[in-house]
């Protein structure tokens, strides 16, 4: 009884608050699997490349109070993984190079999404290029930490 008490009291400390503020909705993931099935690439690219630098870097920055590399790797982690379950996140460091799975189950298109919403957040707002693998339900992105001290660009964020 403790461990899902403590549980419960984590979420609600670490995600629950922030829902209301910035207007999250519950959606079944098949309903988001039919609507995107409904855009070809190209527009489903577009949609990504637009989360990435906006709604996505706005909920990094509102979860964390900054977005640097820790930022948007906890974020993922938690809000995208831990919390929202959109996938099952991973992370993995060997030094200075990291992987990072996101294991979504919803099909290519869904890889697709991810692939140009991450993409946009670690080049545009981190500086970092991101070499990705597409699967059918998965996303693999590998990239190198930036030595300490280089501060990527900062992007306005806008809707």
């Amino acid at each position: 009884m403790n461990a899902i008490a403590e549980a419960e009291l984590t979420k609600l400390i670490e995600f629950d608050r922030f829902t209301d503020e910035m207007e999250y909705a519950v959606v079944r993931k098949a309903w988001l699997t039919k609507l995107i099935g409904y855009l070809d690439e190209a527009q489903i690219e577009e949609f990504g490349r637009w989360t990435g630098v906006g709604p996505s870097t706005e909920t990094i920055r509102f979860y964390n109070g900054r977005v640097d590399l820790e930022s948007v790797i906890r974020t993922y982690e938690q809000v995208g993984g831990k919390y929202s379950r959109f996938f099952r996140f991973r992370h993995e460091r060997d030094d200075t190079r990291h992987t990072i799975t996101l294991n979504h189950g919803m099909g290519r298109n869904w890889s697709v999404f991810y692939d140009a919403s991450l993409k946009q957040v670690f080049h545009d707002v981190l500086g970092i290029d991101l070499a990705t693998e597409i699967g059918d339900n998965m996303l693999i992105g590998k990239f190198e930490e930036p030595p300490r001290g280089v501060r990527p660009v900062q992007l306005s964020v806008r809707g």
